[in-house]
């Protein structure tokens, strides 16, 4: 008797594949529109941010010992100075985002994060 293939036998397979191709298309579209992922350059972007944001505090730091008041400098002078700590002994290259942020560090009269103690 030849293999007679029954047709309910393999009924379930086709509703379930359609699942799978919707859910494959579907899934990564919705996850992305709603912010649901985390895209590499995203993550490089925050990374490189964090960075920036600490060798700016320590350029400032630094800078803070040459200079006692910054934020009376001029905006050219400030740059220079900032530009000068900005090169930390890490960093093969000057990284322009730490320059600027250092220089707007020095623009204000506290040291970055400085918090006035008590006791």
């Amino acid at each position: 008797m030849p293999n007679q293939d029954h047709p309910g036998r393999w009924s379930w397979l086709k509703p379930a594949l359609w699942g799978l191709v919707i859910g494959l298309i579907a899934g990564p579209s919705l996850s992305g529109y709603f912010g649901w992922q985390v895209l590499a350059d995203t993550a490089q972007q925050q990374v490189h941010q964090a960075v920036v944001d600490q060798e700016s505090k320590i350029c400032a730091l630094l800078a803070r010992r040459e200079v006692q008041h910054p934020g009376k400098l001029e905006y050219g002078q400030r740059r220079d100075l900032a530009e000068k700590y900005a090169k930390l002994p890490w960093a093969p290259d000057v990284d322009f985002h730490v320059v600027d942020a250092c220089a707007d560090a020095l623009a204000g009269e506290a040291p970055p994060d400085a918090s006035p103690s008590h006791g």
